[in-house]
């Protein structure tokens, strides 16, 4: 009786195994219709208007762009759009392309982001480079209803500067001066 048992016990192991085994390999043969609405989903489309500098490097110039929603917040697609750089080749990089997004949080109005290092040790200096900058972060996020300021983090703390020209402390607002109209 126990060898039978024995018998029985490792043959529903072995059974067992094999069907994991087999599970493992297999493919997904059902109808994509749920995946296409998902995906259709994903994929909603919505424009967004970005700044960056004009090759002379003298105002910010708006550069519009489709973008695929997702999941993602207004305001990451917005900086991850400003890291990837402009597409116009007539229109320089604002934000240094190492920089990473850490995160983004909105509360009342102003928009914390917290950047990597990077955005300070790969920034390249002098006034006009940071006040692009900061002002192409905060006038693309700002063209967003409800949003009024923009809050510089670096690795989760408060920054005192970029480059040593301009106060980052506190929250910066909008400044249309530098829009090339």
């Amino acid at each position: 009786m126990k060898r039978i048992k024995k018998f029985i016990g490792i043959t529903l192991i072995v059974l067992l195994l094999t069907g994991i085994a087999a599970g493992c390999g297999q493919t997904d043969n059902s109808t994509p219709s749920n995946q296409d609405n998902n995906s259709s989903q994903q994929e909603e489309k919505t424009n967004i208007t970005l700044y960056f500098s004009d090759k002379d490097a003298l105002n910010l110039v708006a550069e519009n762009r489709e973008v695929a929603k997702g999941s993602k917040s207004m305001e990451q697609i917005i900086i991850e759009e400003l890291i990837a750089g402009p597409e116009n080749p007539e229109h320089l990089r604002t934000v240094p392309a190492e920089t990473k997004l850490l995160s983004v949080e909105v509360k009342e109005g102003t928009v914390f982001i917290d950047f990597s290092e990077e955005f300070i040790t790969k920034h390249w200096g002098g006034s006009t480079g940071e006040s692009f900058t900061v002002y192409s972060i905060v006038n693309s996020l700002t063209e967003l209803p409800d949003l009024k300021s923009v809050q510089f983090l670096v690795n989760g703390k408060k920054i005192e500067t970029l480059a040593g020209h301009m106060d980052l402390s506190v929250p910066i607002e909008r400044n249309e001066m530098l829009i090339k109209k």
